[in-house]
């Protein structure tokens, strides 16, 4: 099947199909859809596909001209990526190999990565030459970092684009984009990968136990790319991080205070939106067995943990679920949008609180 490397997207995967069968492929492309469904990876398979020297099954992975693109050294590949401005050819290119052993690892260097007006004023040098083969193809990923300047830069090329030369962007937040730039592109959706999928790819690509990967697929919510990075932050402990501090809730005042200290000073932004992002999830598993008395571990995100959920349950004699979703993806929201990390958690903390009534305590 072509594009065999691509996780799900049985769509797209017809849609680029046909159009090499039908040698109907537009100057530039545009994927969107959520971070981690495979669109830098299909965007480089495409390219793969776009200069492979097999007749008919495209991509090949073993001709020559494959083998030079899986590499990055094919030599008419312009692929563009945010960087720091301080990253050098060491840095691009340890960031490459990554790419090469796996096209879903692609992980960007500090903080605020992004691509400038010097990286596209190279593309324009580039583009301005004819390929050395038949074709040249150009890949901006994460496409919303350019700055405003690199923006413009990029439409004037789109708007007399050169002969032979394909684009394909990606972004994860097209609205962040010039719309003069989006108007010259053809979209294609990527839609969320189904949990099987991702379940799945976890097995054979990252070899880990069924029944974990089964757990990971269920809070990834349809990014393969969000499930690896579950991987690389100790889940398990992270689970544990979760819990803990659904127990501080009701703990006195300096506890909550040294708690949301210490979580400043150890995680990162990241690391705490993915911690509140667990206890979402785990209310999420409280509502199905509290409600509707579902204990289907098909149904459970969190299905390894049902004895320690039906005594967290127990210990309650109502759970406002609605507030206690709302707080929590608020809380999400903030520190996503860098509101004060310990002012969120706090208020978390109080909001939790008054959501969840213990039994035996009138209030």
């Amino acid at each position: 099947m072509a594009f065999e490397r691509i996780i799900g997207q049985a769509r797209a995967k017809t849609v680029f199909s046909r159009a090499l069968q039908n040698h109907r492929i537009p100057h530039a492309y545009i994927f969107t859809g959520l971070y981690g469904v495979g669109k830098e990876a299909m965007a480089l398979e495409l390219a793969k596909a776009l200069f492979c020297q097999d007749i008919e099954n495209k991509p090949c992975q073993q001709c020559t001209a494959c083998r030079q693109v899986e590499h990055f050294n094919h030599p008419d590949l312009l692929y563009l990526f945010p960087t720091q401005k301080s990253a050098d050819e060491k840095d691009i290119r340890e960031i490459l190999d990554q790419v090469s052993e796996d096209l879903y690892s692609r992980k960007s260097k500090g903080a605020n990565p992004g691509i400038g007006i010097d990286q596209i004023r190279d593309i324009r040098k580039a583009t301005a030459l004819k390929p050395l083969g038949k074709n040249r193809v150009v890949v901006i990923a994460e496409a919303e970092k350019m700055t405003l300047q690199a923006s413009n830069s990029l439409l004037k090329i789109l708007e007399e684009p050169p002969p032979n030369t394909y684009f394909i962007l990606t972004s994860s937040h097209p609205s962040a984009l010039l719309s003069t730039i989006i108007s010259r592109c053809q979209q294609v959706r990527f839609a969320l990968l189904t949990d099987k999928e991702i379940e799945s790819a976890l097995i054979q690509r990252q070899n880990i136990d069924p029944e974990q990967a089964r757990l990971i697929a269920g809070i990834s919510q349809g990014s393969y790319r969000k499930a690896v990075e579950w991987l690389d932050e100790n889940f398990q402990q992270l689970r544990q991080m979760a819990l803990d501090f659904l127990r501080t809730c009701f703990k006195d005042y300096n506890t909550k205070i040294i708690f949301i200290e210490n979580a400043s000073k150890s995680m990162d932004k990241q690391t705490i939106k993915d911690m509140l992002s667990l206890n979402l999830l785990w209310f999420r598993d409280a509502f199905l067995i509290f409600e509707n008395n579902q204990q289907d571990n098909e149904f459970l995100l969190n299905s390894d943990q049902i004895e320690i959920l039906e005594k967290f349950i127990g210990a309650f004699e109502e759970i406002a679920f609605d507030k206690v979703f709302f707080a929590l993806e608020q809380a999400i929201s903030y520190v996503d949008r860098n509101i004060n990390i310990n002012l969120t958690l706090m208020s978390v903390f109080n909001q939790l609180q008054q959501s969840l009534k213990i039994r035996g305590i009138s209030s």
